[in-house]
């Protein structure tokens, strides 16, 4: 299959979802005085049709023995508002009500590991663009089997030049891992992947914080 043509595909099948769920991990590397060491936010999608959105993630402090203080980050859309919450340890949680979503996604785009993008990108192409279909020099490469699931295979360039793959399921046409180089390389895992279940809209209500300008 054309990688072009397989990612329009995917394009369209998360266009036609009804509501999408996972569960995954970023993994990063960073540079300590005794070496690399794996840094790794984990992070939950909910999305129900036309526009809700959550987006939680949680990232440990980069210095490795400070590691058990995690900051907890909501990206999300309640049908009227969008918003980025935050609560870093154990201090007050914050939020910043943002004009329009792409505005909000751009702020936890960082400190996601870039992975707030990924799927946000696929729900809300209005509002944001599909960078997928960006890649440059897109090509196919060898199949392959991730954690159970028989995947396509397409590396590329991104727009930022560097280099970027993404692993595609054969069957449900959902990206299972993303790996981007670049300053800051990074490995993205979706696991738990639950697509046109139900979801109670209960799930959306924007958290409570501080008021943040």
């Amino acid at each position: 299959m054309d990688a072009n043509r397989l990612l329009v595909n995917v394009t369209g099948a998360y266009a036609s979802m009804s509501s999408y769920r996972d569960d995954g991990v970023v993994i990063q590397k960073l540079s300590t005085a005794q070496g690399s060491v794996p840094y790794v936010t984990q992070f939950s999608t909910v999305y129900l049709k036309p526009n809700l959105f959550r987006f939680k993630f949680a990232s440990p402090h980069p210095y490795p023995p400070l590691a058990h203080v995690i900051s907890t980050h909501i990206c999300g859309f309640d049908g009227e508002t969008a918003y980025l919450w935050t609560q870093h340890h154990d201090k007050p949680a914050k939020v910043r009500l943002e004009a329009r979503f792409g505005m909000a996604v751009a702020g936890a785009t960082g400190i996601s590991g870039r992975s707030v993008n990924t799927i946000a990108s696929l729900l809300f192409p209005e509002w944001m663009g599909i960078p997928i279909t960006d890649l440059k020099q897109a090509m196919m490469a060898d199949d392959e089997d991730f954690e159970g699931s028989r995947c396509h295979v397409v590396r590329g360039q991104s727009p930022g030049g560097y280099e970027e793959a993404i692993w595609v399921d054969h069957t449900t046409l959902t990206i299972r891992k993303a790996s981007r180089g670049g300053q800051f390389p990074s490995e993205e895992i979706r696991r738990n992947i639950r697509v046109n279940e139900p979801i109670e809209a209960q799930l959306f209500v924007r958290p409570e914080g501080i008021a943040e300008r």
